[in-house]
């Protein structure tokens, strides 16, 4: 045991002498973080699928409804408050409009009229936009029946913790993004010292090959949870996000994420026959994912032929199942389905790399 403490602190010593380590570890993270969540921190958000519930069964309703049904960016679907509510809350609705049983009779009365439109506003780019399109289609309505120029009151209500904000949104996600770094890097320093033959003259002592292993993997584990630290005091501090999940939870996903990205880093370390093409290697598996997975930006910003991409990336169901802890976001995938994806990574790609790796 003495052994294995004594190769943890060295290699952690070593990891602390790397310059450039330190920095896609420690600081890209935070200046990431501080360069999005000062352009989009505080922007509004936007959505497609849209639910419509018609309790008003008069004229204004069904024109309402009518009129919905015409507009093309619009999967509209008509149903009960509680079916919509519910697909809402699954993710398969971007907002639902509730039209009031008494619209069309206030309308006749010439009286405002409250309609409630409940949004998913962590899927930020539909959700602004159904929300725009329905007060416009409201509105134009309203003006037809009264003639007087505005009679209508839109109440919102999201799925997501008060005062949701892009931040909220992207601040999992850049966690996400520095756990797979630090993880996809982890079998840099195993591979520089096959280079220099030092795992070689390791097998002439008696540390094992499991110490070796081991040392890196604790080393990496205590890294991510500093910097999981670092990254969330500056998340809480600068841009005041709302975590709503509980902390014992969130560094458990955080550890399950970081060991299931290590076994990838150990894979793409088995792969590489040099340090320098393990680096290359690396960033052709991590920017993709950095883009594509979701982490950064909704899927929903993306282009409709590059959406399918982000069901085969492991940082895809980290990012998500952090997100629906941190802030209670509308889930890509179910909380088991993504921790069962990171655990068929995991467990393939050490098997992988412990069939592959060469120690000489």
């Amino acid at each position: 045991m003495r052994a294995l403490w004594t190769l943890t602190y060295y290699t952690g010593l070593q990891f602390g002498r790397d310059k450039v380590a330190l920095f896609w570890t420690l600081v890209f993270p935070i200046v990431l973080m501080v360069i999005i969540g000062s352009a989009f921190g505080e922007s509004e958000s936007a959505s497609m699928p849209v639910g419509l519930v018609v309790r008003d069964q008069g004229p204004a309703g069904q024109t309402i409804a009518q009129v919905l049904e015409e507009i093309e960016l619009f999967d509209l679907t008509i149903g009960s408050e509680e079916a919509e509510l519910a697909a809402l809350g699954r993710g398969d609705r971007r907002a639902v409009v509730i039209l009031p049983e008494d619209l069309s009779a206030a309308w006749q009365r010439r009286e405002v009229a409250t309609i409630g439109v409940h949004m998913d506003i962590s899927q930020q780019q539909s959700a602004g936009t159904a929300l725009t399109i329905v007060q416009q289609v409201i509105e134009g309505v309203q003006r037809e029946f009264t003639q007087q120029p505005s009679l209508v009151t839109v109440e919102t209500h999201s799925v997501q913790a008060e005062n949701f904000r892009p931040i909220d949104y992207i601040a999992p996600g850049i966690l996400a993004l520095s756990v797979a770094q630090l993880g996809l890097f982890g079998a840099t320093t195993l591979v520089e010292q096959r280079q220099q033959r030092l795992l070689r003259r390791l097998q002439a002592t008696p540390v094992s090959r499991w110490m070796v292993l081991l040392s890196n993997i604790v080393v990496r584990l205590a890294i991510a949870l500093v910097q999981t630290g670092i990254l969330l005091g500056v998340a809480l501090a600068l841009f005041r996000i709302q975590v709503v999940g509980s902390w014992p939870a969130i560094i458990g996903i955080v550890v399950f994420g970081t060991l299931a990205f290590i076994a990838l880093g150990f894979l793409l370390g088995a792969l590489a026959p040099s340090a320098e093409a393990l680096i290359a290697i690396v960033q052709m598996v991590n920017f993709p994912m950095m883009f594509l997975s979701g982490a950064l930006f909704p899927l929903d910003f993306m282009p409709e032929f590059l959406r399918p991409v982000a069901v085969v990336l492991p940082l895809t169901y980290l990012a998500d199942i952090l997100r629906q802890v941190m802030v209670d976001a509308t889930p890509y995938a179910t909380m088991l389905q993504g921790m069962g994806v990171l655990l068929l990574f995991m467990v393939a790609s050490a098997l992988l790399s412990w069939r592959f790796f060469r120690w000489e």
